[in-house]
């Protein structure tokens, strides 16, 4: 019985296309919520001066990223920061901790799909 899936050719190579611009522009949004965010409801000193510091960076870093894609490395680092500090800082009540790691999440998520203009070609190595 033959099967259904083709088969490539061993030195095929298989070449799928980035999304556009879409996932720096959610990282640019929840960024911006993020930093408005900091003054919505009622933080502690340390916990609005980081959500809208990092939403500052977030929204930066994904619209530099917009030319420069590689420079969404950077919104990996600083969801991680954010993650990391939502946890150890002392809040005033759970919707910060819950906005700020859901915030972190997505941002996270956002940071790791690549650019149109970054590889995504997978290629198998040629035989000499």
């Amino acid at each position: 019985m033959a099967s259904s899936s083709p088969q490539l050719h061993p030195n095929a190579q298989l070449t799928t296309r980035p999304p556009g611009p879409w996932p720096r522009i959610l990282n640019a949004t929840v960024g911006a919520w993020l930093c408005m965010s900091a003054f919505a409801w009622p933080h502690t000193r340390a916990s609005q001066t980081n959500s809208w510091l990092v939403g500052i960076a977030i929204v930066i870093t994904a619209l530099a990223g917009l030319a420069i894609p590689k420079a969404r490395w950077f919104n990996t680092a600083f969801t991680i920061w954010l993650a990391v500090s939502t946890i150890t800082f002392l809040h005033t009540g759970p919707a910060t901790i819950w906005n700020n790691l859901l915030v972190a999440l997505l941002a996270f998520i956002f940071s790791l799909v690549p650019s149109r203009g970054e590889s995504a070609e997978i290629t198998r190595p040629r035989r000499r």
